[in-house]
Order: structure tokens, then C-alpha cells, then sequence
């Protein structure tokens, strides 16, 4: 994988990253709903004035919207990775993993038997053999035509963080002329994983307890 020429503002798998931060930001605004909407149906069993009814009425009104919304914006997300099936992280990074597990969340059930078991089957294919996931390796710095690098020990390098004296004081993914927008904290990104086998969806308790599923 290459880094030339990729904008940190303009991360490769960005409109993944936008639609899944905004279908958590509706199935989140459906879940307070649904507190509220409770609370109004139990205030409408009992008297209240005109003016009063059509307030909760017009809430109601309004919570129905959202949740027409989320319903209709499930269906597109569907739509748009209806071929891969699957809503697993393209790339080794923080990103993909948020996204991944933002989008899971959000889509609950809604077509949960199409696009859960692809999704499961591509996140572990960054699992490594200890159980955790893998590391992505280093992605060589841009090279920049006219700049040298100098290392501390005098010599000259393609870039900092590939010369020995310098790896040793700074961690290959930390070099400043990488320009990675990618976080890949391997603790980060298992983390993710996990949480996206025990999203709230039918198959969660199949994770938390497989001897309860038969």
C-alpha cells in the first residue's frame, strides 16, 4: 500500500466512516426515542387537556419520523455493500474497526442473517494465532524528492524510522513522514473486533455463551 499523495483530511475509506457515523447518530436518536415514547404512551392512558394532547401527539409524530428514517437509512447502507455482505473493516486501522462496529450496532437486526456471518467470517481474517489480531507492518515513509535524512549516528537514511538508531528511540508508527491518518493499535483493534461479535444483534448470546445455543 502506498501513501503518496493521500491527504490526512481525505482518508481512503472515508464515505464508509461518514455513513456509519451517520446511521449511529439515527439508531442512537431512535433508542432515547424509544425511552421517551414510553413515557408519553403511559402520560396518554391518562387525562390530559387538549393542548397537552396534541404536544405528545406531535412528539410522537416526531419519533415515528426518526425511526422511519433509520429504517430507510438501514436500507440503503444494505444496499451500498449489498454485494460484499459484509460490514467488516477493509483496512488494518482504527478507523475501518470504529466504523465497522458503529455500523454493526446501528443495523441491529434489520437483514441480520444476510450480512452478520460474511461480516464475522472477513473480521477473522485479522486474527493471528494468539487470538489477538494482526499487526499491520509498516508502511515505508514517502520519500520527498531533495530531502535528506540524517540519523543520530551521523549516517544517511531513506527515512527515519527505517534506520536502526532511530527505531530504537521512535516506533516505525510514529515517524512524522509517514503521513498515516491510520491508527493501528493492535489492543485497539482487537477490542473493536470483540465488540463487534457482541453487538446487539440476534447472535450475541452464541458469543457470550455458546453452550446456551443449540
Amino acid at each position: 500500500m502506498q501513501n503518496f499523495d493521500l491527504d490526512d483530511l481525505e482518508p481512503i475509506n472515508e464515505s464508509f466512516y461518514l455513513s456509519a457515523a451517520r446511521l449511529s447518530v439515527l439508531d442512537q436518536a431512535d433508542r432515547s426515542n424509544a425511552i421517551q415514547e414510553k413515557l408519553i404512551r403511559e402520560r396518554l392512558a391518562k387525562p390530559a387537556s387538549t393542548k397537552e394532547l396534541e404536544k405528545l401527539a406531535a412528539s410522537l409524530k416526531s419519533i415515528v419520523a426518526t425511526r422511519q428514517t433509520l429504517a430507510g437509512a438501514r436500507g440503503q447502507m444494505y444496499a451500498a455493500y449489498a454485494e460484499k455482505k459484509s460490514f467488516a473493516p477493509l483496512l488494518y486501522c482504527a478507523e475501518d474497526f470504529l466504523a465497522a462496529l458503529l455500523t454493526v450496532d446501528a443495523m441491529g437486526i434489520a437483514m441480520v442473517e444476510q450480512w452478520f456471518p460474511p461480516t464475522v467470517r472477513e473480521l477473522m481474517m485479522f486474527q493471528d494465532v494468539d487470538g489477538g489480531l494482526k499487526y499491520q507492518e509498516h508502511i515505508s515513509c514517502q520519500k520527498v524528492k531533495g530531502m535528506v535524512f540524517t540519523c543520530h549516528n551521523g549516517g544517511r537514511g531513506p527515512c527515519p524510522c527505517d534506520t536502526p538508531c532511530m527505531r530504537f528511540i521512535m516506533p516505525s508508527e510514529l515517524c512524522a513522514m509517514q503521513r498515516s491518518f491510520c491508527a493501528r493499535d493492535r489492543v485497539f483493534c482487537t477490542a473493536a473486533g470483540l465488540a463487534i461479535l457482541v453487538a446487539d444483534t440476534p447472535y450475541r448470546q452464541g458469543f457470550l455463551d455458546p453452550g446456551s445455543v443449540k
